[in-house]
């Protein structure tokens, strides 16, 4: 302060005593607050330092970290049971945690359990199941997305709070202001420096502001074995998995974002995913040639359910419910469905262990793509060869394994775009009062395809003197990371031509 009026060794003396006793009188214009017993314009002598006959009038109302922390403790425990019989075998587990966090506000408690059964019925039938469920509930310290900003962080707050600043009402003597029931008061009017977050007051946000996250997650899995004949068996798998978040936000109407009437939202999402497939399996032997064959069909169906709606002014004090308050000034609600539909199948042979072969087909469907495109072709092919156990080598001791092999593949992928890529969506609630509007917020997109993934890769693998063990390879990796399906000519002699926006390589070699 002083200095942005003179500088010593700049400015003359004259200059500098002025500029002196101007910061000594107007420091309290800065600080807006004296915690002191001397007047505002003697908290500083002209020289800088501190007066002498300055001492606190509430040294224990000045330490912001203190008022909103606390000691946490944490306590957890766990059961499980478990057994069988000849045909059957269960384990049953439950947990059960509780944990009261450093920050005021901040708690979370859990319970968890799960089972599983597996179940021998004779020997063509085995069937399972396996079930898992977790609640929780936890105050999160303002800390959540609902109040992320810095303003309402407990840790940015109080670490940068000048420590010159009170917490609670005081008199002119120091002494707390107390209410009809005789707790301290927060001083919810006090002047303080930008700097210092004026018109807000975290410990005040945390004691009468609610931040709370409920979540109930269950799973459940279920599986059944079917043995055909000697080698042939059909598998089914059939998965829930369901997960419920419940958000209950309230911002008072003394200090913060909720002043000057009070507001609360309220935040619900549901996700359910079901999951479904059957796996028939085939393996056979004869002389030195070993198949395993595998055809398959999975589905998996998704259903993602949100609701936000927010109210302001409450009417009572104490309900934060919904319908304690005025104004609805936001309700929003969407849902999100995704299908994706899998059909495959896999060949695995080997010639005596030495010569060995794979191959692959699937076709994948989604409802992210238009439903005349939303089928991907992808493949594989590979093969390895058992060098050591070819007579010119396995009689060389100081060869433990080596094997030659190679492989080429392409695999489908559709994350990283919107669950309605291929549609032109609409923006609603863009209306005048009565009148209904809305905005484009995209653009259609009907030829949109697969992204397509390539890799190809040549490796030897080996084990020499029974201490070193190896890879070398060489790799190649390309990705077509945005395809469109493009019309041309008649002309052309062709229907269509498949376009990629960008494409990744990733080549090298590999020595392990």
């Amino acid at each position: 302060l002083r200095n942005s009026d003179a500088i010593p060794g700049i400015d003359s003396a004259v200059d500098v005593t002025a500029a002196n006793e101007m910061a000594s009188s107007k420091i309290f214009d800065q600080l807006l607050n004296n915690p002191y017993n001397v007047p505002n314009n003697q908290i500083v002598l002209t020289d800088g330092t501190l007066n002498p006959s300055a001492s606190l009038l509430y040294p224990d109302d000045l330490d912001w970290v203190d008022a909103v922390t606390r000691v946490g403790y944490r306590q957890n425990y766990d059961m499980s049971f478990q057994g069988g019989t000849e045909k059957s075998d269960f384990y049953v587990s439950l947990g059960y945690l509780n944990e009261e966090g450093y920050l005021l506000s901040s708690d979370f408690e859990r319970i968890s359990g799960r089972m599983n059964v597996n179940y021998q019925a004779n020997k063509w039938l085995k069937t399972g199941l396996n079930i898992g469920a977790t609640t929780s509930k936890g105050n999160q310290s303002q800390a959540t997305s609902a109040g992320s900003n810095n303003f309402v962080n407990p840790i940015r707050f109080s670490r940068s709070m000048g420590p010159i600043y009170n917490i609670y009402e005081h008199d002119a003597t120091g002494a707390y202001v107390l209410d009809e029931n005789g707790e301290k008061i927060f001083d919810l009017g006090a002047s303080r420096a930008t700097g210092a977050s004026p018109g807000r007051h975290i410990a005040a946000e945390l004691a009468w502001n609610e931040d709370l996250d409920e979540i109930t997650s269950l799973s459940g899995k279920s599986y059944i074995d079917i043995t055909l004949m000697e080698g042939l068996v059909f598998t089914t798998n059939v998965s829930l998995d369901t997960r419920n978040f419940y958000n209950i936000d309230f911002r008072n109407k003394f200090v913060g974002d909720g002043a000057p009437a009070g507001a609360a939202s309220r935040t619900s999402t549901k996700r359910t995913t079901v999951g479904f497939n059957q796996l028939l399996n085939y393996t056979k032997s004869f002389d030195k040639h070993n198949f395993k064959f595998l055809v398959a069909h999975e589905s998996l169906e998704m259903r993602y359910n949100y609701f936000y709606g927010r109210r302001t002014e409450i009417i009572a004090d104490g309900n934060t419910e919904l319908i304690n308050f005025v104004t609805a000034t936001d309700v929003y609600t969407y849902e999100d469905n995704e299908n994706d539909e899998s059909y495959f199948g896999r060949i695995n042979y080997d010639y005596d262990g030495k010569y060995f072969l794979s191959a692959s087909y699937r076709q994948d469907g989604t409802s992210k793509f238009a439903s005349d495109k939303r089928w991907g072709d992808f493949f594989s092919i590979g093969g390895a060869w058992r060098l050591d156990k070819e007579s010119f080598i396995e009689n060389k001791d100081w060869i433990d394994m080596l094997k030659l092999r190679a492989s080429y593949g392409e695999i489908g992928n559709n994350s990283g775009i919107s669950y309605y890529a291929y549609q032109g969506l609409y923006d609603l609630d863009y209306n005048n009062q009565s009148e209904s509007g809305f905005l484009q917020g995209s653009l259609e997109a009907p030829n949109l395809l697969w992204e397509q993934s390539a890799s190809s890769d040549v490796a030897i693998e080996f084990r020499l003197f029974n201490k070193l063990n190896g890879v070398i390879e060489y790799y190649n990796r390309e990705s077509d990371n945005l395809l469109f399906d493009v019309p041309l000519p008649l002309s052309s002699g062709s229907e269509s031509i498949s376009q990629n926006i960008g494409t990744m390589y990733n080549r090298g070699f590999e020595i392990a």
